[in-house]
Parts: structure tokens; C-alpha cells; sequence
């Protein structure tokens, strides 16, 4: 079944003077891309706040068929799949948002079969054909105006009906009931959940995360976003949650939980994990740089849809809204770009991982400076300038280092507290007094270093006394001989060469 898509509306929009089609055509022809200077300088932000996005949703969902296609799951098991969308939505948007999702009671009967609608070339004028025809069918049956969103759901997979699932916008069609549908959503009875919601995403306003380019010639192309976004269409971890940028254009993630720093201005505060937020704690920090773009920095947990994630920690994003969809308007910082993947892009203080963002270009540095547990997970996190950044990152690797040591599994006593001093060298380091905590993390490695150099002392005197206990008893026990020897001569006879006692 094929669940990667690639939008189309940029590739049609060349065509037609139609609305964009933001779902995904495996078969559409790709367009180049726009130049360096169009995609990069900004020009005025493409993704608006979107309005409307909170309580209840009412969803529609319309079952056909085709006279040479009949379905074969039961309307239940469609019910099924769409409560896990609907579940997904009220969880990603931490109670902003419900979906009443209302299946059709039987399958309607397209009049052509499947091959035929998109055998023109025409890709949107024949989606919107198809729409028509299944709206006309159902007029008599179902009140549109009721509803706040479509879904087509055809029988077969996606495979079948031009490789893709599909979102329609700047429709205009117009029901019987006096409805105007501007927008609907067109999948397949075998689509996953996660796609049907990717879809449900551009129905509310979500452009693709991934690479138009690199989908049309058949490469990898969720390298901007990779599992850390339902929008790049990377499922290898069956569910993604949305990004910060995703939650605060809805409207899920509202004003005072977002803190804005300035380039010059340096600030701590803990970000915490989403949906527990309040006073003082934010789900996300907005840095803005003197471009127009900005980074966000966000804390992505084990914990909900993020449960089967590759890994946690601080996860920074770099947005651009003055790229189109499909080019990459947000892109994923990588914190160990030698993996050449994203799945552990995240930035975190822990053994094995990058605890500092450096931007020498902005004069920008993102420091994680500890893990919260106490009310809610999350981190605490300093933005600072760049100098002040390399200074964390030595500190941050000296003190890992010194920690490694202390805690080594063949280093198992703490004689003179050394791993007290290196937590408290920790300590300091979250304060932002990268300095102070070097020096206690030189001075734990000193004790460390008296500590080890006392143990070997200890241990040589220990094997110079086993020695001398050896030797000593060795002399002893020859010296009781001669004695012994002297008192009875019997008692230790002397050998003659044939190995008879000389008993003289």
C-alpha cells in the first residue's frame, strides 16, 4: 500500500489557474524547484495563523465503490480506523480539538470504473469529477451543511486510484442542501490511520514537510523533518506527533507558552513537555533571527504519540516561511549529522549525545543544561551567544567525561566522594556557570585521580606484604629445619646418591 505521498498543488498551479491540490500524486510530473533566492529570502510569511481549529469537528466520511472494485471491509472496521484518527487529533491537540466522525450507512456506486477517472491525465479536474459524482449520490441521503469536512473513502488502495490519497482545495461545489464544499479529502479503504490524519492535517491548513523533488524521482525524502512530524510522511515508527511551528498555527499551542528571544538576549527557561503547561513553563522557545526566519526549541518525550519515537530530548527546528510546501519552510536541526539521519537529531546532556546548538552565523547558541522530572518532564534550556556556547559544549563533554569515570562499573567504591563532586559540578552547569562547573569537574578528576593513585598504592603495598609474608615464612620454616636438625639428626637424615637414609 503506498502511504508516502507527494503534493501536487505547486506542480498544478503551474497548469491550472484552479486552487492548489495539496494531496499527493505518485504519477504527477514534478516541476523544478524555485530558485535559491526565491526559496530563501523572505518575502512575507505563507502560513498564516489558522483560525478555527478548536472544538468540535464534524467529519463526514462518504464509502464508494466502483463497478469493477466492490469493497471488502466491513463498515465497522472504517469506523475503527477513524475513531484512531479522531483519538490521534484530541491527543496531538491536548483537548483543542474532537472529531465527530459519521461513516456512511452503505457503499455508493460509482459510474465508471476505476480506471477511468483518471485516465485523462486531468489530475484535479477528475478527483473533482469523482467528487461530484459521489456528492450527487448521496445528496438525497445526507444533510453536507451539517458537516465541517468530507472524506471520500473509495474501495480498494491507493495504489489503485492514482497511487496517492489525496486533499482537493478551492473546490466551490455546491450540494443540494445549499452547501458549498471547498475542501474535501479522498483515501482508500486500505489506508492507515496515519495517512488518513496527514490528510485531515491539510484539510486544516498543514503543509507538507518533505521533498517534492526527491519523492518524484523515487529517493528518501523526509530529510527535513524525519519522524518528528506527521507532515513529513516518514511513518517508519507508525505515528508522529506535530511540531511546535504545527501546534502554534493551530492554535494548540497558545502565546504564553511559547517564550521569544531575540538574538542579543540571553535567557533560561525550562521547556516542558507539551500539554502540561502553565506559569512559567513553556512548550517552546522562539528565537528570532535578524532574517526573518527563527528556530524553536521544543521537548519531545517518550510519552504519547512520540511513545515509539527513535529517541528523546531537545529537538530545534529552523523555519523559513517564505518557502513554499514541499521545499522545506521547516527543517530539523541534526545534532549528530554523522549518522546521516535524523532519527537522533535531538540534543540532550546524556552520554552519547550533543548537549549544545552552535549558530556562529547568528551569534546563537542552544544549551540543554539539565533534565526536569518534578511536575512534568521537560528541560531546562539556555539560549545564549556563540562564545558562551562553545564554553558549555567543552564543559558539557568534560563533565560527561568525568562522570563516565566515576561511574565506570570497574570503579566501583567512592572513597573520597568524587561522584558527589561531579554531580555538583552538575549542578553548577545548570545555572548557566559553565565555568564554575569546569573547575569542580577538574577538581572531582583530581580527587578521582588521588583516589585511584591511593588504591594502587594500596593495592602494591598489599602484593609487597603477600610477598614478604611468602618469603619470610619460607625462611622460617628452613631455619625450624636446621634447628630440628641439630636437636634430633633422625628427624631429617641425610640422602646417600642411591637415595638410601645416611643414618651416621
Amino acid at each position: 500500500m503506498a502511504f508516502h505521498k507527494i503534493a501536487i498543488g505547486v506542480i498544478l498551479a503551474l497548469a491550472l489557474s484552479t486552487a492548489a491540490l495539496q494531496g499527493v500524486a505518485a504519477g504527477a510530473s514534478a516541476t523544478s524547484a524555485p530558485s535559491a533566492q526565491a526559496q530563501d529570502v523572505a518575502q512575507g510569511s505563507l502560513y498564516p495563523r489558522l483560525d478555527g481549529r478548536q472544538g468540535e469537528q464534524k467529519v463526514l466520511v462518504l464509502l464508494v465503490e466502483f463497478p469493477d472494485l466492490a469493497h471488502n471491509l466491513m463498515i465497522s472496521s472504517i469506523r475503527n480506523e477513524f475513531s484512531r484518527v479522531a483519538s490521534y487529533f484530541y491527543t496531538v491537540s491536548y483537548g483543542e480539538i474532537y472529531l465527530t466522525v459519521n461513516v456512511s450507512q452503505r457503499w455508493y456506486m460509482a459510474n465508471r470504473s476505476i480506471g477511468d477517472y483518471l485516465s485523462g491525465g486531468d489530475g484535479y479536474n477528475a478527483l473533482r469529477a469523482f467528487a461530484e459524482e459521489a456528492f450527487a449520490m448521496a445528496d438525497g441521503d445526507v444533510d453536507f451543511s451539517a458537516y465541517d469536512s468530507v472524506v471520500i473513502l473509495h474501495a480498494g488502495s491507493s495504489a489503485q486510484f492514482g497511487g496517492s490519497s489525496y486533499t482537493l482545495d478551492g473546490l466551490g461545489i455546491e450540494t443540494g442542501d445549499g452547501a458549498t464544499l471547498e475542501c474535501i479529502m479522498i483515501d482508500a479503504e486500505y489506508d492507515r490511520w496515519v495517512l488518513i490524519a496527514h490528510e485531515y492535517c491539510h484539510a486544516l491548513g498543514l503543509p507538507d514537510l518533505y521533498d517534492y523533488a526527491s519523492y518524484s524521482s523515487g529517493s528518501y525524502f523526509s530529510f527535513y523533518a524525519g519522524p518528528w512530524d506527521i507532515m513529513s510522511n516518514d511513518y517508519r515508527y507508525e505515528e508522529s506527533a506535530l511540531t511546535s511551528w504545527n501546534l502554534i498555527r493551530l492554535g494548540w499551542m497558545p502565546d504564553r507558552s511559547v517564550r521569544t528571544v531575540m538574538p542579543s538576549e540571553t535567557a533560561a527557561c525550562n521547556v516542558n513537555e507539551l500539554g502540561k503547561l502553565s506559569g512559567s513553563r513553556y512548550g517552546a522557545i522562539r528565537i528570532q533571527l535578524n532574517d526573518g526566519t527563527y528556530y524553536l526549541v521544543e521537548c519531545r518525550l517518550p510519552v504519547r504519540y512520540d511513545e515509539k519515537m527513535p529517541d528523546f530530548g531537545v529537538l530545534i527546528t529552523h523555519v523559513n516561511e517564505s518557502i513554499e510546501p514541499g521545499y522545506g519552510p521547516l527543517r530539523v536541526i541534526d545534532s549528530t549529522p554523522s549518522t546521516g539521519t535524523l532519527d537522533d537529531a535531538v540534543f540532550d546532556l546524556r552520554a552519547g549525545k550533543t548537549a549544545v546548538f552552535l549558530d556562529e552565523e547568528n551569534d546563537v547558541s542552544v544549551v540543554v543544561l539539565r533534565l526536569l522530572s518534578a511536575n512534568g518532564l521537560g528541560f531546562t534550556i539556555e539560549v545564549t551567544d556563540y562564545a558562551n556556547g562553545q564554553l558549555a559544549l567543552e564543559t558539557a563533554q568534560f563533565l560527561l567525561d568525568a562522570k563516565d569515570r566515576v561511574t565506570s562499573r570497574f570503579y566501583v567504591l567512592d572513597v573520597f566522594g568524587e561522584r558527589a563532586a561531579v554531580e555538583e559540578a552538575f549542578d553548577t552547569y545548570a545555572t548557566g556557570d559553565f565555568q564554575g562547573a569546569y573547575k569542580q569537574a577538574q577538581d572531582a578528576i583530581g580527587i578521582y585521580w588521588l583516589d585511584v593513585s591511593i588504591r594502587i598504592a594500596v593495592a602494591v603495598a598489599v602484593v609487597a606484604a603477600v610477598v614478604l609474608v611468602a618469603v619470610f615464612r619460607k625462611k622460617v620454616r628452613e631455619l625450624r629445619r636446621r634447628i630440628d636438625k641439630k636437636i634430633d639428626p633422625l628427624k631429617y637424615p641425610e640422602t646417600l646418591p642411591d637415595g638410601r637414609a645416611d643414618l651416621r
